[in-house]
């Protein structure tokens, strides 16, 4: 008898951890850091922005200097390390403010 009732405070309880446990993997990103991945392209012309699309396959629409930016839109498909100080919402992807920007070797993932 004890044991009917033990089961949905279990599912409950099995459920808040878990949807907390993948909530809190999209709030280590929004509070900045380092993303690793491969700079690409997003939207259509004209309305198209730079991204980077990590090895985990998530994309984030990189926000950087206009010197930076002119650099990135040479350098797609290339590897690298974006440093970033926040994020910002947009309707396609989250956004990275970039700090700064490092090339690395493909082979270095």
């Amino acid at each position: 008898m004890k044991i009917k009732k033990f089961i949905p405070f279990a599912l409950i309880l099995i459920s808040v951890i878990a949807v907390n446990a993948c909530c809190s993997c999209k709030n280590a990103v929004a509070k900045g850091g380092k993303v690793k991945g491969y700079i690409t392209v997003v939207g259509n012309e004209p309305f198209s922005k730079l991204a980077i699309k990590t090895d985990d396959d998530n994309v984030y629409i990189l926000k950087c200097k206009p010197a930076v930016e002119r650099e990135l839109w040479e350098k797609q498909g290339d590897y690298y390390l974006v440093t970033f100080t926040k994020t910002e919402k947009d309707t396609r992807a989250p956004v990275l403010i970039v700090e700064e920007i490092t090339p690395l070797n493909k082979n270095t993932k």
